[in-house]
C-alpha cells in the first residue's frame, strides 16, 4: 500500500510522498489547493496517510486510510520532525547526526537532536511566520514580503533604533549596528516606505531567533565547564555540545532575507554557518511518511 506523510499544522497542510519513479514529491497549501493535493495523491496511487501535526485533518482526506501514531501529539511531532530533518540533510548532501534543530513555522521551536534522540527545549518563540503574516497585514506590507532579497533592502532606510543612533562614536563599528529598539523610529517617520517596514519586520524575527540560537548554543557549551550549568543541562538533556545548527520551516524556505540574516548572525557570534536543507518546510511530513 502506497503511503504519504501529512503535516496538519496550525497554518498550512503539507504532504510528502514518492511518485511512481521513486522521486519525492512535496506539496503544501501555501502553493496549492487541498483539492489539487488530493487529486495528486490519488493520481500517484496513494492509499494511506500517516498524519502528524497539532491541527485536525480536513474532511477532504476521508477517502484515504488515515493513520495517526499513538502517543502525545507534541512528542510525535518532535520525533518525526527530527527523522524528516535527517532525511532532508542526507538528500541535500549533509552528514549531520547531532544538531540544534530550529523550526520556524507559525511560531519557532528548538529541538536538540542527538542521533536518534530528539529533545525539544521547553520554551519556544512566538515570533515566526504567524507573527510576520499578522503584522504585515496590519501594516499593509504583505505584497512581495516573502520574495525579498537582501540586495533589495540594503539601501532602504532603517526604522530600527541602532546603537550608533544613540552613541555616535560607535558608527562604523560592529556594535553600532546592533538593534536597540525594533520599529523605534516609525513614530518619527509617518511616511515610512513599504520596504522600510518590511525590513524592520524581518529584523524583528531574524534578530529574536538568532539570539535564541546563540544563547542555546552557548549554554550547551558552558554545561561542560560549570557544574551547576552541567546539572541543569543534564536535567534538560542538553549537556552534549554541538556546533551544528539546522534551520527548517516554510518561512526560511520562502524568505531568503530571513535565511541570510540568521546565517550572518550565527557566523558573526558563533563562527557557525547554519544549514538550510532543501524542502525544509516538509520535515515533519517526510518524517511521517517514513514512519511505520
Amino acid at each position: 500500500m502506497k503511503k504519504a506523510g501529512i503535516d496538519v499544522g496550525s497554518s498550512l497542510t503539507k504532504v510528502a510522498f514518492k511518485n511512481d519513479d521513486g522521486v519525492l514529491v512535496f506539496l503544501s497549501t501555501a502553493d496549492y489547493s487541498l483539492e489539487f493535493i488530493i487529486q495528486e495523491l490519488k493520481r500517484n496511487g496513494i492509499e494511506e496517510l500517516n498524519v502528524c501535526g497539532i491541527n485536525t485533518l480536513p474532511e477532504n482526506f476521508n477517502s484515504f486510510k488515515i493513520v495517526r501514531p499513538s502517543g502525545d501529539l507534541i512528542d510525535n511531532e518532535i520525533k518525526f520532525q527530527a527523522i524528516g530533518a535527517h532525511k532532508l540533510l542526507t538528500n541535500s548532501g549533509y552528514d549531520r547526526k547531532d544538531f540544534l534543530l530550529v523550526s520556524i513555522g507559525t511560531g519557532t521551536s528548538y529541538t536538540f537532536v542527538n542521533g536518534a534522540t530528539a529533545t525539544r527545549f521547553p520554551i519556544g518563540n512566538s515570533l515566526g511566520g504567524g507573527f510576520m503574516r499578522g503584522l504585515a497585514h496590519q501594516l499593509n506590507i504583505e505584497n512581495g514580503l516573502w520574495d525579498l532579497e537582501c540586495d533589495t533592502l540594503s539601501d532602504v532606510e532603517s526604522l530600527d533604533i541602532l546603537v550608533k543612533d544613540l552613541i555616535s562614536g560607535t558608527a562604523g563599528a560592529p556594535i553600532g549596528e546592533l538593534i536597540v529598539a525594533n520599529f523605534g523610529k516609525i513614530d518619527r517617520d509617518k511616511v515610512a516606505s513599504i520596504q522600510a517596514k518590511q525590513r524592520a519586520l524581518i529584523n524583528v524575527v531574524a534578530t529574536a531567533i538568532s539570539r535564541d540560537i546563540i544563547i542555546l548554543n552557548m549554554f550547551r557549551g558552558l554545561t561542560s565547564k560549570y557544574a551547576i550549568l552541567w546539572l541543569i543541562g543534564f536535567l534538560l538533556k542538553m549537556n552534549s555540545k554541538s556546533n551544528s545548527i539546522v534551520v527548517i520551516g516554510s518561512v526560511v524556505q520562502k524568505c531568503s532575507v530571513i535565511r541570510e540574516k540568521i546565517s550572518a548572525n550565527c557566523k558573526k557570534h558563533l563562527g557557525v554557518t547554519p544549514v538550510f536543507p532543501e524542502n525544509s518546510a516538509f520535515a515533519l511530513a517526510l518524517g511521517c511518511m517514513c514512519s511505520k
